[in-house]
């Protein structure tokens, strides 16, 4: 995505200037990378979300993808192709080089590592492999399956020989996860007045791996229908980020 410029303070990790370019301000100080923003991640939060609000007077941070035009660190140099938490501005300065990872020139759009090769596919393959560890054959259950993590646990799980079913919001997502992302099944959770029948009904035998992205509810009912020896990867709570009335998650089984 192509971002307009504005240059605005940014706390300790980037900072900016009113300048519309590195080439019309001084050369950065020793250690700092300039970088281009090409494409970047961000995911706005509604006024009612339980995370850290935005200062109204710095840029929005979020994870980026862009070319060194100027640097002061032995690491990088220019035209380099770099990725890490970045802001949303034409360019950014970055002091902490932690922040930023060099890529290799490859043939693919650099927005693929803000997705599969980014936050999204490792949130996704350490989850379900590191965490899940799978054996082929087992059955898997994916909430919020339409998701940028969800969908590719499905399609990871699909891939190495699991049955896979999902649940989404819509009739529409049910259908993508089914059509296009090779989910062996897939329902609305919005249509469903039992829970725990729901996944009753689409694992007679049983749940092997829970990949949670929702929590609440949809947790407690999944742990009612887990077999033996089976488990839950907590990936996220979505249901409890932004109404405080409804934290619940699975309070009587957790000690």
């Amino acid at each position: 995505m192509s971002l307009e410029s504005f240059w605005k303070r940014a706390g300790k990790s980037q900072k900016s200037s009113t300048c519309s370019s590195p080439s019309s301000r001084n050369p950065p100080i020793e250690e700092d990378v300039v970088t281009p923003i090409d494409d970047a991640d961000i995911e706005s939060p509604n006024d009612d979300a339980d995370v850290v609000s935005p200062n109204n007077d710095a840029p929005i941070n979020g994870n980026g993808v862009g070319k060194v035009v100027a640097s002061g660190h032995p690491k990088f140099r220019k035209d380099d192709l770099v990725t890490g938490l970045l802001i949303w501005a034409q360019y950014a300065v970055v002091e902490n080089v932690n922040l930023l990872r060099k890529l290799d020139s490859m043939e693919f759009p650099l927005s693929y590592h803000l997705g599969i090769l980014g936050v999204s596919g490792l949130t996704a393959y350490a989850g379900f492999f590191k965490v899940g560890k799978p054996k082929k054959g087992e059955r898997i259950f994916v909430s919020t399956a339409s998701g940028s993590v969800g969908n590719l646990v499905g399609q990871y799980a699909k891939l190495f020989g699991c049955y896979v079913v999902g649940c989404a919001g819509s009739t529409q997502k049910v259908a993508m996860l089914k059509e296009k992302l090779g989910f062996d099944d897939a329902f609305n959770y919005k249509e469903e007045s039992d829970l725990k029948l729901a996944l009753q009904r689409h694992f007679p035998k049983g749940i092997d791996i829970y990949f949670d992205n929702v929590g609440g509810e949809m947790l407690e009912a999944a742990i009612e229908n887990m077999n033996p020896f089976g488990r839950v990867v907590v990936c996220g709570v979505m249901s409890q980020y932004t109404d405080p009335t409804k934290r619940r998650a699975g309070p009587n089984m957790i000690t």
